[in-house]
């Protein structure tokens, strides 16, 4: 890891063996080429600092409270090679990296996710994140449902909920491409998400601003700076018995569980 000299400027020594300068700013171009994927990124928010230590210790500690067995990321079943071989990459790493990529997510949606900052003192946007969700069966799933895909189509990566105590993840209180969605980066944060609705099975209300609310908070978010490696991967849940079985003639030595559960989907 880098050193965070003063609140802007990084010394790198790992820079420095590379014949780059050692010395220079949070989010300038010489870290933005660096193939250790923009570590200096991963410093935690001005005011919030605690020892990876501390903040792995208190990321199980909130999970067993919370319940926060799995956390899930929904994706083409055709990337799953890509991610076995690369881990989940953030959107932003994907092209830069020029990787093949059936996207699933709607196009405006993402052009508004790819203009939000995340953190202002790095211009540090929601693409530069793999995103996650607290639950199954979200809205954006029943959207995709609803259009010419099928949900069928789409697989589930399980993730390791310990992720929450890597320095610089992020988590919201609904959907983050929302103006009113809040961010958070303290582990005692989660309190503040509203865990009735992430975990109900609907967002159905008779009032409209009710129903669209609870569809924002449904959507609660965790966001992992630029990878999620595979060994934090649980296991991979397929729609149906084809795509399941497509995936372990394809894959068959990945030691990733691959399973069949319709209940993951409406």
């Amino acid at each position: 890891m880098p050193e965070l000299i003063e609140d802007d400027l990084i010394h790198c020594k790992y820079s420095e063996k590379k014949g780059l300068p050692g010395t220079f700013r949070k989010g300038s171009g010489i870290c933005r080429g660096c193939d250790r994927l923009l570590c200096d990124l991963r410093i935690a928010p001005k005011g919030e600092a605690t020892s990876p230590r501390v903040r792995k210790a208190n990321a199980k500690k909130f999970c067993e409270r919370f319940r926060i067995r799995e956390l899930y990321h929904i994706t083409s079943w055709r990337n799953v090679g890509s991610i076995i071989k690369h881990g989940l990459l953030s959107p932003k790493l994907v092209e830069l990296k020029d990787i093949a990529y059936d996207s699933i997510a709607d196009q405006e949606i993402r052009e508004m996710r790819g203009r939000k900052i995340v953190d202002s003192r790095v211009t540090l946007y929601v693409d530069d994140f793999v995103p996650l969700f607290f639950a199954m069966r979200t809205p954006m799933l029943y959207k995709i449902m609803c259009t010419e895909r099928q949900q069928s189509e789409i697989v589930y990566i399980c993730i390791d909920p310990m992720i929450l105590g890597e320095t610089g993840v992020r988590f919201s209180d609904g959907n983050v491409a929302r103006h009113e969605t809040r961010m958070f980066y303290k582990l005692e944060d989660l309190e503040k998400l509203d865990w009735d609705t992430i975990r109900s099975s609907s967002w159905n209300r008779f009032d409209f601003a009710k129903k669209n609310e609870a569809r924002r908070v449904k959507s609660a978010e965790v966001l992992v700076p630029y990878k999620v490696d595979r060994h934090r991967i649980h296991r991979i849940v397929a729609h149906n018995k084809d795509i399941g079985n497509a995936l372990k003639l394809a894959f068959p030595r990945l030691r990733i569980p691959i399973e069949v559960n319709p209940d993951f989907y409406f």
